[in-house]
């Protein structure tokens, strides 16, 4: 173990530098629109009074130890976007704290400022970030652990290890899957054991850590087991059994180098190049730390594929911290050896310097994403339908669109569970939501096939969220299908801008029972009868129009459709710019 250096002040200027840009970073549209899990987390556990929040765990949504903290949050600012997601900001942006410290015991002052400086721009950790669920929060108290442990293990002292049982606790009621990354820790102290290093303290760490997190989780035996059944592979979605393939996950993780186009491999060579140089510069220093991520990731593979668990991502984001540490420590090891071999050691940190600004540019050219869409756009989709809606038209959703707007974007809505509902609704004039076409629940196949058969594609409404893509469909009248079969186009797909529709930073109430985005889902008595803002519709009859010839579009068409293409031109080329260059998502997220 190499002793740690003293923190000089120009490191704690660099590092307050570094955490007040990634707080910054994280407080830029920290007020933009939830996504389906924000919704949920918000609707069916946030909302609850503290009595009923902590013996709810119907399903795993319900990040507990966040829910709590974000009812907290809510009490105080109110109910808004950025209050819900405020404790994951705060943990994002601490997180990073505990990684420098970790940085300094691992690799040294240098590549924990750089890993620090990595992570405060990387995409993913600002997403996060700006998620009001509790992947953050977990981040934080799994390398707190990780650190506290190291430590204990070099000076055995009972506060560290009281300080690890509460760190193990709090992880444990943020998210069960923490105990993944826990196993990792348990048989890095078994391999110290086996090795001479028999000390009790830390058995006494983890024997308080498991009585705080079963004494936690002492009301909701049952129904945790329950929610774990639930997200083994096939019993929510058939469409979401492919998630038990290890491979699926790899490529979901790598993905982001799809932005690198042609030079994807030689970008995914360097990265690996740098983790394995960083590993190797790390292994001797703090061999517990290096031990504990280089175990935890197969051990969390083989424990999730054991217990026929679906194999998300986001499991693994307790290891980002690790992984851009590995890259600084690599950078750095990169730099001495290039100065040394070339016979001018003093220019080890100018080279780190110059290396440092090409990766800073690549993330910030990643981070640009996060900026310029909302994560998954109802709002969008919901503008649109109030845009063109006709008096009479039905608006509906299915699949797994329909639980975020019954209970909290349009609860007046009516919902297609079955074919029959369907039949119900089925008329010219029908507008349905979709949200994940590509993980339909089971028993819903046959009616979305059938969607996608007798309805238009109206419009897509794409986010940062990976899959989450919105799309709204129109019933296709008679007369619409006369014009298709003369060779006439359906109606086009559009994407719209959401910011050229609607604000986005304004939450609904917080009463259940008072009707969401007012404005957007006004009765049809408020809106001119006969008008059907609607591309492509025929003048007949409509009564905004001046002309009657069922050969003429509609006027009120016309203009529609110049105004939604002069909103959507610049909108649309950066959209189609970063479908072409292949630009990272998360993946969707369901627990």
């Amino acid at each position: 173990m190499v002793a740690e250096e003293p923190v000089s002040r120009n490191e704690w200027l660099a590092l307050a530098a570094i955490l007040l840009l990634a707080l910054v970073l994280r407080v830029i549209g920290l007020n933009a629109q939830l996504w389906y899990d924000e919704i949920l987390t918000l609707t069916d556990f946030v909302r609850k009074p503290y009595g009923e929040l902590v013996g709810d765990f119907s399903s795993l949504n319900n990040h507990m130890f966040y829910s709590l903290q974000a009812r907290a949050s809510m009490l105080v600012f109110g109910e808004s976007a950025w209050a819900l997601r405020l404790p994951a900001m705060l943990y994002g942006v601490a997180s990073l704290v505990v990684l420098w410290l970790i940085g300094r015991e691992a690799a040294g002052r240098r590549a924990a400022l750089l890993a620090v400086l990595l992570l405060a721009i990387s995409y993913h950790h600002v997403w996060f970030s700006q998620n009001a669920r509790g992947y953050t929060a977990l981040l934080f108290w799994t390398s707190l652990a990780t650190l506290l442990l190291a430590r204990g293990l070099r000076t055995p002292r009972l506060s560290l290890w009281t300080g690890y049982a509460v760190c193990v606790a709090a992880a444990m009621y943020t998210h069960l899957s923490a105990g993944f990354f826990f196993a990792a820790h348990a048989l890095v102290y078994v391999v110290v054991w086996l090795r001479g290093q028999r000390d009790w303290r830390p058995v006494y760490g983890f024997v308080l850590g498991g009585l705080l997190t079963m004494l936690l989780h002492l009301p909701l035996y049952a129904q945790v087991l329950k929610a774990m059944n639930v997200v083994s592979s096939g019993k929510t979605s058939s469409a979401m059994a492919e998630w038990v393939n290890p491979l699926r996950t790899l490529r979901e993780i790598t993905a982001s180098l799809d932005s690198f186009g042609p030079l994807a491999p030689l970008a995914l060579g360097g990265a690996l190049l740098l983790v394995g140089l960083g590993i190797n510069a790390m292994r001797r220093r703090a061999p517990v730390i290096v031990a504990v991520y280089l175990l935890s990731i197969p051990m969390a593979l083989a424990l999730l594929v054991a217990l026929d668990f679906r194999i998300w991502p986001r499991y693994f984001f307790v290891d980002i911290g690790f992984v851009f540490l590995c890259v600084a420590a690599g950078a750095v090891a990169l730099a001495d050896w290039l100065a040394a071999r070339i016979g001018r050691p003093n220019l080890a940190n100018a080279l780190l310097v110059a290396g440092t600004l090409v990766m800073v540019a690549a993330s910030s050219l990643l981070l640009v994403r996060n900026y310029a869409r909302p994560k998954q756009d109802f709002a969008g989709a919901l503008a649109l339908i109030a845009a063109q809606r006709a008096p009479d038209d039905v608006a509906t959703s299915i699949g797994l669109a329909s639980a975020p707007l019954k209970s909290y974007l349009a609860p007046g809505w009516p919902g297609i569970a079955t074919e029959a509902d369907l039949n119900a609704l089925d008329k010219q004039g029908t507008w349905i939501v979709t949200a994940f076409d590509d993980h339909v629940l089971a028993g819903q196949e046959a009616t979305m096939a059938r969607i996608a058969r007798e309805y238009n594609l109206a419009a897509s409404f794409d986010g940062t969220l990976g899959g989450g893509t919105v799309k709204v469909y129109r019933k296709t009248g008679e007369a619409e299908l006369k014009e298709t079969s003369k060779g006439n186009r359906p109606m086009p797909r559009r994407s719209f801008s959401a910011a050229s529709i609607r604000s986005s930073t304004t939450m609904p109430a917080a009463t259940p029972s008072s009707p969401s985005y007012t404005t957007l889902l006004a009765p049809a008595s408020r809106r001119s009868p006969g008008r059907r803002h609607v591309p492509g519709s025929s003048a007949t009859g409509c009564a905004a129009c001046t002309s009657t010839s069922p050969s003429k579009r509609c006027a009120c068409s016309k203009i529609s459709s110049r105004s939604a293409s002069a909103t959507t031109s610049t909108t649309g080329r950066m959209k189609s710019a970063m479908t072409r260059s292949g630009w990272p998502t998360p993946s969707m997220s369901t627990c």
